[in-house]
């Protein structure tokens, strides 16, 4: 049992805190360190048609680590670093008991120097990880890294930086996995002139799998160079960049134990990621859309954004990746799981896969897309054989996550975006460990399928050239009013030993208006015409206007008014778009602020369909003392949609939120809060919160929180918790952590009610 478990943690911790003395003097000499301990109790009863299930369990994880970082000399630095995990469990499922144990093991150690010029260092790392369940074992998994480095930075001359990596990742039989990669990555950087930029790369990768005989080389060599500058007295400006990119792969059967194996897929680079967040819609007929400005979003934009939780309203995340260089046959999305004291294990996985109805293609909240041409207009679900969750591991770089894999009926061509679509679930149907899902930066490989036609002793080669170039200029044609001219042109090429050169391009024009007629009174226009070729298109092209008026009569009263207008055409197909958005904000008085913003869009195809939606959001802030704050926000949008000729369908949807936050002193603060969301034809959905926390000491050495949560979805379900917890800041780095849950889930004919004791030690130095 854990009680026995537990001695072990406990006698440690003693030791620990019998020896302060030796921890102050370890961490002035680079030493540094802790002891992390959780412990949780679980205790459930699921209630439906087919009877009760109960089910108990325990878990206590430990988490060791011991760092050291010293200067040898002023130009030496030597880190290392030891990490401990475990992780016991016992589960008793209406008697059945099962044990489970796991383990993880990481250590490092790196050398570095540098004196301003030269730099370079060498390091190695190793990850161990064992597992087993009901006293039976699984193989050890072991992943080794080794690293050397070198970096030349001389003043007035090209930089050089040389990286050379190999990791292993096999098991302790080197029968269910046995692979070796190895990386060495050369990087230079020239700036003759102040205007003028150039930067080379080169990346050299083998990758061996051992067991099914097959390896892998590939040359990626890319060069870019830039120019801008300004001219004739700061009234234009002119900005150019070429890049030009060269892989070479080579793939061979070397013959193996599995002899006719597939293999590994090889990691491809995302040369462009898109981005954006929508509102969850009724209406299926509505093609989802890829929000934001393209090229602008970033892969950090993506990582943290949370996908499983359990808030009110579902949200929908659109993700857009496009592979320059390579075609994908797989894609990943890794992700972060929040979890207490409790390890990711099989079960887990299928609870996950089941939540996002992977199994059922038809209800999946994960969606997959492709778009004819690259500018995200129209949508065409992509033909996919299987969406799965699980672990994962990158076969260069030996790196483990947890995630999904998606894998398309065929290989999708370089160049073709892509975007996955996922509609976020609550978590009280996965697991009551779980808190929350968070994506991680995407990932996209490639995997020769065909390669398995070597014969031993074979080899197939391939290579492919591309590149981009982009102009953009900017003129100011007048002063007063500001009046500037810019241009853009964009053009993109490959071709490779199994595809002819193939391009794209596009050329904007655009005029922009800038002009105050007043202090308190602003407008703002631009009128822009693109052209573009496009090989599976055609010609598309697009023409857009808009123009906004500003005003702020008083520093506490501002308004504005927006108009915008496009007109593309690709594929044949016309569309006509009109958007118009007022916003208002006044400060009434002290404290005392109001906000109404109300907008409309109408969109028209010259196949028939018609959109229309208007939204209005009005909210109000109340902050009468100091200590007090209200915000209450009201939101009522609704949409209209036909298309050839049969009836126009509607849809509405209110929400309403109101919090309230109360700091009488400061050891005190209490808050509250009250949601509901009304849509056509489902039922009301509220949410409902309050809670507060103190701290009787001085300088908040312990503090107690107490919080109750109440929600009401649009299903009829209801889902309740009431959480109290503590913690107590020992010493500087010291804490402990203590926590009791009490929840209650319904969901049509299933109530769930589960009560979690937890408790977390951490012990730093």
């Amino acid at each position: 049992m854990l009680t026995v478990r537990l001695l072990k943690p406990m006698i440690i911790v003693t030791l620990i805190c019998l020896l302060p003395s030796y921890a102050t003097f370890a961490a002035a000499e680079g030493i540094g360190g802790y002891a992390e301990y959780n412990y949780s109790l679980l205790d459930s009863k699921m209630t439906d048609t087919n009877g009760t299930t109960k089910t108990k369990s325990s878990s206590l994880s430990q988490r060791y680590s011991l760092t050291l970082d010293k200067n040898i000399f002023p130009t030496l630095r030597l880190s290392a670093m030891g990490n401990f995990d475990t992780n016991n469990a016992d589960t008793d499922i209406n008697g059945a008991s099962t044990t489970s144990d796991s383990s993880r093991i990481n250590t490092s150690a790196d050398l570095a120097y540098t004196n301003g010029i030269y730099n370079g260092g060498a390091g190695f790392s190793r990850r161990q990880e064992s597992a087993q369940s009901n006293g039976v074992s699984t193989p050890k998994l072991f992943s080794d890294s080794y690293n050397t480095r070198f970096g030349w930075k001389p003043d007035d001359f090209p930089s050089l930086d040389v990286i050379y990596t190999r990791f292993n990742s096999y098991d302790e039989y080197h029968r269910s996995q046995d692979t070796a990669s190895s990386t060495t990555t050369i990087g230079s950087r020239y700036k003759p002139y102040e205007t003028l930029d150039m930067n080379y790369s080169a990346n050299y990768t083998t990758l061996e799998s051992r067991l099914n005989g097959f390896g892998s080389q590939s040359l990626s060599q890319s060069l870019r160079t830039s120019y801008s500058d300004i001219f004739f007295k700061d009234r234009m400006a002119i900005s150019s960049s070429y890049t030009i990119a060269l892989q070479d792969t080579t793939t061979r059967n070397n013959g193996g134990s599995s002899g006719s194996g597939i293999l590994p897929p090889t990691p491809k680079s995302i040369d462009q990621l898109y981005f954006a967040v929508t509102a969850t819609t009724d209406s299926s007929t509505i093609t989802p859309l890829l929000g934001g400005v393209l090229n602008l979003n970033t892969v950090s934009t993506v990582s943290g954004t949370v996908i499983s939780d359990n808030s009110l309203t579902p949200v929908r995340s659109n993700i857009g990746i496009i592979s320059n260089l390579s075609a994908v046959s797989i894609i990943r999305l890794p992700v972060v799981i929040g979890v207490i004291a409790h390890t990711i294990n099989d079960q887990d996985y299928t609870n996950i896969a089941s939540a996002f109805g992977l199994d059922t293609p038809a209800t999946s909240k994960i969606k997959v897309f492709q778009s004819p041409s690259s500018d995200g207009a129209n949508w065409l679900p992509l033909p996919v054989t299987a969406i799965t969750f699980g672990s994962l591991t990158n076969p260069a770089t030996g790196v483990l996550n947890d995630g999904f894999e998606i894998k398309p009926a065929t290989n999708i061509p370089a160049k073709t975006l892509i975007k996955i679509e996922i509609e976020s679930v609550r978590n009280a149907t996965i697991n009551v460990f779980v808190q929350k899902i968070s994506l991680a930066a995407p990932e996209v490989f490639f995997q020769d399928t065909t390669i398995t036609s070597l014969k031993p002793g074979q080899s197939r080669s391939s290579s492919q050239i591309s590149g981009i170039y982009n102009l953009n200029a900017k003129t100011r044609l007048l002063s007063t009013p500001s009046l500037f001219y810019d241009f853009g042109f964009n053009l993109d090429h490959t071709a490779s030993d199994v595809q002819s050169l193939t391009y794209r391009y596009s050329v904007i024009n655009g005029l922009s208006l800038n002009h105050r007629f007043s202090k308190t009174l602003s407008t703002s226009a631009r009128v822009a015409r693109e052209d573009a070729f496009d090989p599976t298109t055609g010609a598309p092209s697009s023409t857009s206007a808009s123009i906004s008026l500003t005003s702020q009569t008083l520093p506490t009263l501002s308004q504005s008014a927006t108009y915008g207008f496009r007109e593309e055409k690709s594929g044949g197909i016309s569309r006509t778009s009109h958007s118009m958005n007022l916003s208002n904000s006044a400060e009434l008085y002290r404290g005392i602020s109001l906000s109404l913003s109300g907008g409309g869009n109408l969109v028209t195809d010259s196949a028939g369909a018609d959109q229309k939606s208007l939204t209005v959001t009005s909210g109000l802030n109340l902050a009468p003392h100091k200590t007090l704050s209200i915000n209450l926000s009201v939101t009522d949008s609704e949409t209209w949609s036909s298309s050839n000729g049969k009836p126009e369908t509607s849809s509405a949807t209110q929400t309403g939120d109101l919090t309230a936050t109360y700091n009488p002193l400061p050891a005190i603060y209490l808050f509250g809060s009250y949601s509901i969301n009304a849509q056509t034809n489902r039922k009301t959905q509220t949410a409902q919160s309050i809670g507060g926390s103190w701290s009787p000491f001085r300088g908040g050495a312990l503090l107690l929180n107490t919080s109750y949560r109440e929600n009401l979805d649009n299903s009829g379900g209801k889902d309740s918790a009431f959480v109290q917890s503590l913690r107590w800041n020992i010493r500087s780095g010291w804490y402990l952590d203590v926590s009791f849950l009490i929840s209650r889930n319904t969901v049509t004919a299933q109530t769930t009610d589960t009560q979690v004791f937890n408790t977390a030690l951490r012990l730093s130095f």
